[in-house]
This record gives C-alpha cells, structure tokens and sequence, in this order.
C-alpha cells in the first residue's frame, strides 16, 4: 500500500490495496481500478516506461531555477513535473534531447486540412496542409474496429513521426476493408505539440465485382463492388441492344458477352472494366432469344444457348468474336433456358424450358450431345443451374409449384437427391451455392420475394427470409462467399434497388439504390 494522505481525504494519492489508483487531477482527486497492459512486454510498452524512467531521472537533474521556471510554464493548474515530463516523452519518442528550459514562443496549431482516404488493399492515405520546417506530424492509430464501434482513447497507438512539410504519408500493412481510427497532431522536438485531430476511415479492400445484365428496351448493363456497394460502372443501352439476358466474361476476363432476347440475333461485347461496348456478333438465321451464355477459360470458345424450339447452342471463338459452329437439338428438344459449364470435366449442361423439366450433357470437344436427364409429368422448366465443382456436383433449379432444387453428379450424370420446398414456395427463379459454408439459397419470385436457405450436403432446409419491402419483381440472385452477403436487384415502382442478406443468419442489409431505369435484372455474374 502506497498512500499519500489521509484515505479518505480530498488530498488522497498513490495506489491502495494493488488494485484502486488515487490521484489528482487539477486539483480534483479521482479513483479508478488498476489495469495491466494486454502485454506489459510488447516493444510499445518497454519504450514508454523507458522514456518515462529516464524524463524522471531528468527532472531530478534540473537546477531548482530551472524548476521553478517548469512550475510557471503554460497551466499552472499543473505541477511544473508534469508539464516537463509530457514535453519530455515526446522529445524523447521523436529521438530528441529534452529541453531543460521551458520552450519559448506558442506551442503548434491544429493540423490544417487533414484527409484520410482509402489506398491500395490494406492501405489508407494520409494528407494535409504544411507546416513550419522542424515539425512533424506525430500520428497515431488504433486497430482494426468492428462496425458501430466507435474509438476509445485507449485504441490509440503510437505508429510513428512524419516530416509535416512532406503532406502526405501511406499506412499500410492493416486489415483490408476494415475501420480505423486515426488522430494526428503536429509536434516539435522540444516537446511542444497542437491539438489532436480525429479521424475514422476504411482501409482499401478488394474489389468484388459484380455485373447485372437488364432485359428491357433497350438492355441495359451495370457493374457493382460488392464490398463498398458502390457502382463503378454502367451501360444505359442504345437503339437496337435490346433485352440482355445471357452474360458471361469472354476472352479471359477482359471483356463481357451479352446475349439479346429478341429477333435480332445479337451477342454484343463490352469491355469488362468500364462497360464500353465494342463490338457485335449477328448469328445466322434462327439462333435467337438467347438466354445462356457460358464461357470456357480453358479454351478459346465460349457457349450460347437460344430459347428456339428445337432448341440451338452457338460455338464462338472468344478471340476472334465469330461464330464457328452451332449444335442443333431434335425436334422436341431444347427451349434453352439456363445452364452452367464444367471447364475442367469438359462439358457443359443446358436446362430446357419443358414440362417436365430437362437438362442436356454437352461435351465440349466435340460438341455433341451425352445424356438428357427429365422430370416427372407435369414437373416444369428448369430455372437456373450452379455447379459445385470441388464437390462434383450440379444444382438445378425446378420452378415447379411448389419449386425444387434437383442436385445431380457429375460423375455419371444421375440424380443424386432432391429437396422439395413448403406449399406456396413458388417460381424458383435463381439458385447459388456458398459451398465453404456448405449451404446453397434459392430465390422465390413472390410477392413479396422470398430466399430459401438449404444444406448442400443433405439437401435439408435450414431457414428462410421474407423480403420486407413487399411486392416487387426479382429474377437474379447473386452469392459472395467473400463479402458473406447475397445480393439481387428488385424493382417495384419508383424505386429499383439491390437488395442484400447475411448468408450466415439471413438478416437483411442495407439496399444499393440504382438509377429508375435499371429495372427486370436478368442475370448477375462476379
């Protein structure tokens, strides 16, 4: 026990029990618990009881003028050993030699025109006015903070000291697309430093791309990061590319194909990263409506499927944008509706809009037809297709009333199971799977809007979600593992936006408001 007056005294100081500290400040006595550092051993810790150790073995060294002259420097609501010993640590911090003498002149002012912007991935930058020569900008930071948190001042670290006159400085190394807080002041080497400045910012992240294709009049295409929900890019359509459907990348990943459900026989080519179109591919007569369009990274082709009866899949080469070839379906086959590739098996799978429902095995190097796998009578069309490939395995959307997910292997092209959802479960109209999660999702087209989550490896369902906006149309549904949300578009009047859930517990986020006239998203590829 430690004690300096009376315990219970207005004078009381110094530590009682190991536990409670007592102390003065401004002349007012406080108490508060002990509390260790989280690592009393880190190099952080060990410099600041350095610092401190030797500007208190320093104070001892000064002359008494020289202490007296402390004890009338600057508040004289503090004793003349603190206000040394605050200048001494910094000068101390920034590798100076502390004064002995109080410093003359005014202490710095506020740091001018301090701005914090996402960087690189893991990076913010730092910029500001300059100032005098001899200053730096002593920055501090804390770590990544969880959302809603808001910083404490014990959240801040010391990270280092900037020349002030450079204006700019890059922190990186953090945690990508995470929160933190910042506060900075300017500071001499005779300790004297301005006030702090605070400031909250987000660390820059990965990019998780997004790009929607709209069937309307004319098509429309529009890219979205997923993680900052904000849109980078869009295409607001011109005379003549009208109802985008089918989408994938072509050529790598440097453009996007769109196909056009219409007469016109068009796929058009865009530029990836901005949506610029570049071109356009007329296909031959009768290869039109085309709702599918799939790409194979390990070739030069890429797939599209037209919703004609008999049904037709186009072969074009992705470097040259041609069409080379075409498979045609017997009669009583095809109605191409959705599908989904398997580069790496080499063969691709087509689900027919028929009742009952179809799904065509094309192999890739000969372009030939491998199996049909069929529903029950009166079962309907299949919807849409996602593919599991580490777990070899198709999932199918059925829109049947109510709708099914159909999960096929890949290996032999059988049925493996089905899950049939609750009555009134209607128009499965997208399916995606979160297999690190082991859990897939399916979209209802109700009014309202549902989203079904299942288990993928017993096909059993584990919850679902209404969405809360009421009615509204929907048709794509979008799953990023990474980001941990689902995304799809909705449009009801006045007010098209992407709306957005937890994968984990199905909460919904907040919306990405679009422009009016991005309404009826098709598809969403990332």
């Amino acid at each position: 026990m430690q004690v300096r007056s009376p315990l219970h005294s207005d004078e009381v100081s110094g530590r009682f029990d190991g536990g409670i500290i007592f102390e003065m400040i401004r002349k007012r006595s406080y108490a508060k618990k002990m509390k260790a550092p989280d690592n009393p051993s880190s190099n952080e810790q060990r410099l600041s009881r350095g610092a401190f150790t030797k500007s208190t073995r320093d104070w001892g060294d000064l002359t008494d003028d020289q202490r007296a002259a402390w004890e009338g420097y600057g508040d004289p609501a503090l004793p003349g050993y603190n206000k040394y010993i605050s200048l001494a640590i910094v000068a101390i911090n920034q590798g100076a030699v502390p004064v002995s003498d109080p410093p003359p002149g005014d202490p710095p002012g506020p740091v001018v025109g301090l701005v914090a912007d996402p960087g690189g991935r893991g990076e913010i930058e730092l910029t500001w006015g300059q100032f005098s020569p001899g200053e730096k900008l002593e920055l501090y930071l804390t770590g990544d903070l969880p959302p809603g948190r808001k910083p404490k001042l014990n959240d801040y670290r010391l990270l280092s000291f900037v020349d002030i006159t450079i204006g700019n400085e890059t922190l990186d190394g953090l945690k990508p697309s995470s929160k933190y807080g910042i506060k900075a002041r300017a500071s001499r080497a005779n300790g004297q430093v301005g006030p702090f400045s605070y400031i909250v910012e987000y660390s820059g992240g990965l990019e998780i791309k997004c790009s929607w294709s709209f069937r309307v009049i004319p098509g429309r295409l529009m890219k979205v990061d997923l993680l900052s929900r904000q849109i980078l890019a869009s295409y607001p359509g011109q005379a003549g590319d009208n109802q985008f459907m089918g989408l994938c990348f072509n050529n790598g990943r440097e453009n996007l194909i769109v196909g056009c459900y219409d007469t016109s026989r068009k796929i058009v080519r865009f530029n990836a990263e901005n949506l610029n179109k570049i071109d356009e591919l007329i296909c031959e007569v009768g290869e039109k409506s085309i709702t599918t369009l799939l790409n194979d990274p390990l070739s030069e082709y890429c797939y599209a499927g037209c919703r004609t009866y008999p049904g037709k899949i186009v072969k074009i080469n992705s470097e040259s944008f041609e069409r080379e070839a075409v498979f045609n379906f017997s009669a009583g086959q095809g109605k191409i509706y959705c599908g989904a590739i398997d580069p790496e098996g080499g063969y691709a799978y087509f689900g027919g809009q028929f009742a009952p429902w179809r799904i065509y095995k094309i192999r890739l190097s000969d372009f030939t037809l491998q199996g049909t796998l069929a529903g029950s009578t009166g079962s309907e069309w299949a919807e849409s297709m996602a593919i599991d490939h580490e777990g070899g395995f198709l999932y199918a959307g059925i829109g049947n009333a109510p709708g099914r997910v159909i999960k096929i292997k890949l290996s032999d092209f059988t049925v493996d199971s089905e899950l049939t959802w609750g009555v009134g479960l209607n128009n499965l109209y997208s399916i995606g799977i979160d297999k690190v999660n082991d859990c897939g999702f399916a979209l209802f087209a109700l009014f309202p809007p549902v989203i079904g989550k299942f288990r993928l490896s017993d096909m059993s369902v584990v919850g679902s979600i209404v969405d809360p906006g009421g009615i509204g149309y929907v048709r794509s549904l979008v799953v990023s593992p990474e980001v941990g949300q689902g995304f799809y578009p909705k449009y009801y009047v006045g007010l098209p936006v992407i709306r957005s859930f937890q994968l984990s517990d199905l909460t919904m986020c907040e919306d990405i408001i679009i422009s009016a006239d991005y309404v009826n998203a098709w598809l969403g590829i990332v």
